[in-house]
Parts: structure tokens; C-alpha cells; sequence
């Protein structure tokens, strides 16, 4: 069985843990009043894949472990909330992961509460992850991806 490291990556409140959680029935997650403070994992299977996520902390004093996560990944996902639009942040989050010379995607989320139109030039998928809209074609994504 091929064994693939996504990295889910975004600020602070973009929905990484609630993404997570949807694409892993395992998923467990290291919070601190109702906060991510450490990371997210989980995994599932797909056909011959087993494709494990690794989510990261979106405070900007856990930046650094956005690269030790990141370390051996074989793809990203950016998470974006539409609700707050395009920051410098989040550009900073996609040129790190551009940087990285690895295949990512974008998850435009929370598009129930929000639009955000933006070519992101990668392939990006619309929805919201705490409705489950979009998942399975940001699997479907991940999978081609890798």
C-alpha cells in the first residue's frame, strides 16, 4: 500500500481541524479551549493509497511548525476562509507551500457564509467543511495529486 504525507495548512480559524476531521473518521487533534495549539492527524484509505493528514496550528506564534510538519510531504492543502477574503497571511502560506516545489491545492472555505473569487492558479475546490461541502472533491483532488 503507497503510504502519502498532505500537510493542511492556513491562518488561525480557516476550518483545518474541521477539514481534517471530515476527510479522517480518526482524526485527533491537540487543542486548548477549543483552539489547535499543536496539530491535527489522522488517516484513511483510498483504494491502494493511505493517505495521512497532518494539519498545523494557524497562530501566528506556531509558525514554525508549519515547517516541521511540512517536512517529506508529498502534497498541501492551503485552507482559506472566504468570510475574511485574501490576507497577507494566507499569501504568505502560498508562497511557503509554492516554495516547497510539491503538488497543493486550495479549499476556499466557509463559502455558505462567504464568496471569494481569486485565481489561486492551482487547482481549487469551493465548499465548507463543517457542512462536508466539497470533501470529496478535494479527495478526489489529493488523490490525482499524489
Amino acid at each position: 500500500m503507497e503510504r502519502r504525507k498532505v500537510v493542511v495548512l492556513g491562518k488561525y480559524d480557516a476550518g483545518k481541524s474541521t477539514l481534517i476531521s471530515r476527510l479522517a473518521d480518526n482524526a485527533k487533534n491537540v487543542e486548548y479551549d477549543g483552539i489547535t495549539v499543536s496539530m491535527d492527524i489522522g488517516y484513511k484509505v483510498f483504494g491502494n493509497k493511505k493517505l495521512y493528514f497532518f494539519g498545523t496550528p494557524g497562530q501566528e506564534r506556531f509558525k514554525f511548525l508549519r515547517k516541521i510538519l511540512s517536512e517529506g510531504l508529498d502534497c498541501g492543502i492551503v485552507v482559506v476562509d472566504s468570510t475574511r477574503g485574501l490576507t497577507r497571511e494566507d499569501m504568505e502560506i502560498l508562497e511557503q507551500v509554492k516554495a516547497m516545489g510539491v503538488p497543493y491545492m486550495v479549499f476556499v472555505n466557509k463559502t455558505d457564509k462567504g464568496e471569494l473569487d481569486y485565481d489561486f492558479g492551482v487547482a481549487t475546490v469551493k465548499g465548507s467543511a463543517l457542512h462536508g461541502d466539497g470533501v470529496n472533491r478535494v479527495v478526489e483532488t489529493v488523490l490525482a495529486m499524489t
